[in-house]
């Protein structure tokens, strides 16, 4: 992030030259919730074998943005939220082992999230248009960089599993036996690193009062993630690319004081579409049983599109800007 934006840097100022002494620099403390989740795919050849949701209903956040500039020409600003440790929602996995699309096998768990670091930083060129009326509103199109990475655990739950042991299984149905689970079972992370492209439109609806609707969009992107099923003694890694972000916002600000205003953001984030390759290693953790077919330490071979991932999350958030 910090080559990001000392590129975009050296960019604005080699483009657009202004006095450094006397750009504008505000600072920002946000508190938000998450709502939405994310999926987890395990592929073979397009078609889903597994698919993992996991949840964020709701998670809670905390941040601060750092915004250089006023309300036009070089404007550039990054922020930092993380979240708080706590439980989100149930997590389940569901399993299509016939080939068919059926569901076959399914468990559901405590799915607690144990951090979440939502880092941006950003850079764009405020243009001013007239309103008819006589105000002024503002277009912005701006480059930005994203780095999502989110942690859960899944514990305390049950398994609804067939009697087979190998196809063709018995269809999962809602009366299939439920045989509890205890402790931690998987710890999932997901990490995303996004670079895109939006527009900004900022309009004043009064004197004290503006809005702002932006867009962000990234048509490649990358994931990386590890899933460790613990009692299975196995670790997955996966990286993919591709994929698409499409990130709509909404702002509206209410200026307090010449220094000083509050903002009500909110913000719809799809990523989907992401696929790559996946591998497996044994990680002969004591304690846990049926051990895993891979020894402590040994690697599987690549499995060719074996993973997937999205994410689909709401963001609200409340913001206190204050001018230095």
């Amino acid at each position: 992030m910090r080559v990001f934006l000392s590129a975009c840097g050296v960019l604005g100022a080699t483009l657009f030259p202004w006095n450094a002494g006397a750009l504008p620099v505000s600072v920002s403390a946000t508190s938000g919730v998450m709502l939405g989740g994310a999926k987890e795919l395990v592929l073979d050849n397009g078609y889903t074998l597994s698919e993992l949701d996991w949840p964020l209903l709701p998670a809670f956040s905390a941040g601060i943005a750092i915004d250089l500039g006023a309300d036009s020409g070089f404007l550039a600003s990054v922020a930092l939220q993380l979240g708080f440790p706590a439980f989100a929602g149930t997590m389940t996995d569901s399993d299509f082992l016939n080939g068919d699309g059926v569901k076959t096998h399914f468990s559901a768990a405590d799915g607690d999230m144990e951090s979440a670091v939502l880092a941006t930083g950003q850079a764009g060129w405020g243009i001013p248009f007239e309103i008819p009326g006589g105000s002024t509103g503002m277009f912005e199109p701006f480059l930005e960089f994203e780095l999502i990475r989110l942690e859960w655990t899944a514990q305390n739950g049950y398994l609804q599993y067939p009697p087979e042991t190998s196809p063709p299984f018995t269809p999962w149905s809602p009366s299939t036996p439920q045989t509890p689970v205890y402790g931690t079972g998987i710890i999932y992370t997901q990490t995303y690193l996004i670079p895109a492209a939006g527009l900004k439109v900022a309009f004043p609806l009064s004197d004290s009062l503006s809005m702002t609707a932006a867009f962000l969009f990234s048509p490649y992107l990358w994931c990386l993630d590890k899933d460790s099923h613990l009692f299975r003694q196995i670790d997955f890694y996966s990286t993919m690319h591709g994929g698409i972000l499409i990130e709509p916002r909404l702002s509206a600000t209410c200026r307090i004081s010449g220094q000083t205003a509050v903002t009500l953001d909110v913000l719809y984030r799809h990523i989907t579409q992401l696929v790559g390759d996946s591998y497996e290693v044994g990680t002969g953790a004591s304690g846990y049983s049926p051990p895993s077919q891979l020894s402590p330490g040994q690697q599987s071979a690549t499995f060719t599109n074996g993973a997937g991932a999205s994410l689909d999350v709401v963001n609200v958030s409340v913001s206190l800007k204050v001018g230095l």
